[in-house]
């Protein structure tokens, strides 16, 4: 018993070590990714008769949304 309790601190201890090292360059690195993705230059053109919209106003507010892609597997679920 006292084999397992030791053994399951140690795997707590090497888990945390790890979020606590890795996560801060994973999200660096996801941060720079995302900008690398927002910075690509826009390849589709407006048709000729495009009309120009104009600025928008207002609030954007999400009411338990739910989203899947597959019926099954939800990806979003009761987001507010």
């Amino acid at each position: 018993m006292e084999k397992d309790r030791t053994s399951k601190i140690g795997q707590d201890f090497t888990l945390s070590s790890l979020l606590r090292f890795a996560l801060p360059g994973l999200m660096t690195h996801m941060t720079s990714r995302i900008f690398e993705t927002l910075d690509e230059p826009v390849t589709v053109d407006d048709a000729p008769d495009a009309t120009e919209l104009p600025p928008i106003k207002g609030d954007i507010s999400f009411d338990d949304v739910c989203f899947a892609y597959e019926e099954d597997k939800p990806v979003l679920n009761h987001v507010s």
